[in-house]
């Protein structure tokens, strides 16, 4: 961290060395663009690698799929809560969930998707955010964003580790 004045006030910079290493899972994304029609689909299709904290509640996984245009939410979308059993961890969960927003092909590059994870517990009914990942230029995953647009009509999966 790092202090300073600025304008008469008192400013606070933090630094980070490096991206947070603790994966809370990995979901199964499939991305394409069709600029033709203007549309943007993210099909979400499985979960991986969650682990249960409590193994006497009901735990379920939630995904929002948050939209930016420059920096300013235009569309948000939750998806129906999946199920997190046991063996979750040493096999996949499918969801099979498709979302669509309308994207001109003008501003697709300043797009950018937030898909937030948070863990619903039944017995207690508390909802933990655990993860996030963010897709678009100038971000972790902005190989798999350019690839997207540069290679339309096509459908580009991947499994993305979900980092809190």
């Amino acid at each position: 961290m790092h202090s300073f004045q600025w304008c008469g006030l008192q400013v606070q910079r933090y630094f980070y060395l490096g991206f947070p290493k603790i994966s809370y899972g990995e979901v199964y994304l499939a991305l394409s663009y069709l600029p033709t029609a203007e549309r943007l689909t993210i099909s979400a299709l499985k979960l991986r690698w969650f682990f249960k904290v409590d193994k006497t509640e009901r735990t379920d996984a939630l995904l929002t799929f948050t939209f930016f245009h420059d920096g300013r939410r235009f569309y948000q979308q939750k998806l129906d809560p999946v199920q997190i059993l046991d063996a979750v961890k040493d096999k996949e969960c499918e969801m099979k969930t498709i979302v669509t927003s309308s994207v001109p092909k003008d501003d697709i590059r300043n797009i950018n998707l937030h898909i937030g994870f948070n863990i619903y517990l039944s017995i207690s009914k508390e909802s933990i955010n655990c993860g996030s990942i963010v897709l678009g230029e100038k971000t972790r995953f902005e190989v798999d964003w350019t690839r997207m647009i540069d290679q339309p009509r096509q459908v580009h999966n991947a499994w993305y580790p979900l980092y809190g």
